[in-house]
């Protein structure tokens, strides 16, 4: 029987939440990036310390980038620069990027609360 490796760093909690996501775009002299001024909700349905799946009804497109507030808590939002790093036709994968170890450390309590339900 094969036995398939888990290559994920990082262990999956349900976390089904609305997002605001931004698109991040080069800017008009192409030297640098700036986050999009119109920002659009999407649903999520896990989250790690890595990254989240979130829904792909807006048709993103591998690669790209996003800034993403995520609500982990009541009155505790933060914000993560991400990267499309899987698609299929109904969901995709987003990659967090240079995160600070506080939100990692929210991640993680999150994490324990979902297991403990509390």
């Amino acid at each position: 029987m094969n036995k398939v490796i888990e290559k994920r760093e990082f262990k999956r909690f349900k976390f089904r939440k609305l997002l605001r996501v931004s698109a991040i775009i080069p800017s008009k002299s192409g030297n640098i990036f700036e986050v999009h001024p119109q920002s659009f909700e999407i649903f999520s349905h896990d989250i790690s310390e890595g990254g989240l799946r979130i829904d792909n009804m807006k048709k993103l497109n591998a690669n790209s980038f996003f800034k993403v507030q995520v609500e982990l808590a009541k009155n505790n939002v933060l914000e993560a620069f991400s990267q499309v790093t899987w698609i299929d036709r109904y969901q995709c994968g987003l990659n967090f990027l240079m995160l600070d170890q506080d939100f990692k450390k929210n991640v993680r309590q999150l994490a324990l609360r979902t297991v403990l339900n509390v």
